[in-house]
């Protein structure tokens, strides 16, 4: 019954405003005739709709307000068009990595710097990515592929990398006690994520072992973090050289 409803409600794209106008505050008749830019009639017949479908109280005056179920309906409508507005914008990253199998925080990416090749600077990703790392005092991420450079001389935290990755590196970068610690996994994380100072990078790779396309955000960190936790549970550690 209720993608019935769901359904009368979505294939009307008044009724959808409708919802977000009374969701935002008082309505009447007459405001939303104005706001929408719609006929009284439609706009009347469209809420009586909304009433006998039960997301708009039916107290037999105004202003109009939202039931529960209407303000339920009226925020997930929200979410998900920003959902899909990110999904639009990041298509193609999101196509080169196992989009559904990792429950990305789409609506918090919707702020996020989107990093593509393009045919004046095809390095454009690993070079943001290479920028943003060379500059870092803390890193704790997972490396399918590597930027030009993973991290400086002197910072801190933790980066795992694919076996293949790890053995195209010189052992004694890898062992370096200046750097972070370093965890080499046997399989290839279907993605590379890092959190880096006050940013979080997410990158795909192409078919050559490169950095493809780059995702820098301010608000999954806590995603993030999960995901280099689970990736490093399975690594195991790369022994640092001992100092005199």
């Amino acid at each position: 019954m209720a993608v019935e409803e769901l359904a009368a409600v979505t294939r009307s794209s008044l009724r959808l405003r409708l919802l977000r106008a009374m969701a935002e505050g008082t309505a009447t008749d007459q405001t939303l005739h104005r706001e929408l830019d719609a006929p009284r009639t439609t706009v009347r017949d469209n809420r009586r709709t909304l009433q006998r479908l039960g997301y708009v109280h039916d107290r037999g005056g105004q202003p109009h307000t939202l039931t529960p179920r209407g303000v339920a309906l009226a925020a997930g409508i929200e979410r998900l068009e920003s959902e899909l507005d990110v999904a639009c914008r990041l298509e193609e990253f999101l196509d080169d990595v196992p989009f559904a199998d990792l429950d990305l925080p789409l609506a918090a990416l919707e702020d996020a710097e989107y990093v593509r090749p393009r045919p004046d600077a095809p390095a454009a990703p690993s070079n943001r990515a290479s920028a943003l790392l060379e500059a870092a005092e803390s890193i704790e991420g997972v490396f399918p592929v590597l930027p030009k450079r993973v991290f400086a001389d002197g910072s801190s935290g933790d980066i795992v990398l694919s076996e293949t990755t790890a053995n195209a590196l010189d052992e004694a970068r890898l062992a370096d006690p200046s750097g972070p610690d370093v965890w080499r996994v046997d399989d290839t994380p279907p993605l590379g994520a890092a959190l880096v100072d006050d940013d979080t990078l997410l990158f795909s790779t192409g078919p050559c072992g490169t950095l493809q396309s780059l995702v820098v955000s301010h608000d999954i960190d806590g995603w993030t973090q999960t995901f280099v936790d689970r990736w490093r549970e399975r690594a195991e550690r790369v022994e640092r050289e001992k100092t005199a």
